[in-house]
């Protein structure tokens, strides 16, 4: 896998029947962010690193698109999860500005 970008997150939303949604900000230089479907996000939480397949986001949730962002741009990420315990748990966790690191897929 290839780090292709940096993101920030801000907070997170339960989608019904779909997971978790990061939102934050694309922290990269300033270049362009292209964001696919089954692109990975690898991030921290409850003192471990977790890596998750990106299912979508805020232009394609579940479709296979490609979004290009700008550096500082607002953006939503759902994410793959293990089950529905780390939903709830992502859900109520207060991520203070966490940095994810954005791969490409295997």
């Amino acid at each position: 896998m290839e780090i292709f970008g940096e993101f920030e997150i801000h907070d997170t939303f339960k989608i019904t029947n779909h997971g978790i949604v990061l939102a934050g900000k694309i922290i990269s230089e300033n270049k362009p962010v292209t964001i696919n479907i089954n692109d990975k996000i690898s991030f921290r939480y409850d003192e471990k690193e977790v890596i998750r397949n990106i299912k979508g986001h805020e232009r394609g949730f579940g479709r296979n698109i490609q979004i290009e962002l700008s550096h500082l741009k607002n953006v939503a990420i759902l994410i793959e999860c293990e089950s529905d315990l780390e939903i709830e748990y992502l859900k109520n966790w207060i991520p203070n500005r966490t940095i994810a690191t954005l791969l490409t897929k295997d």
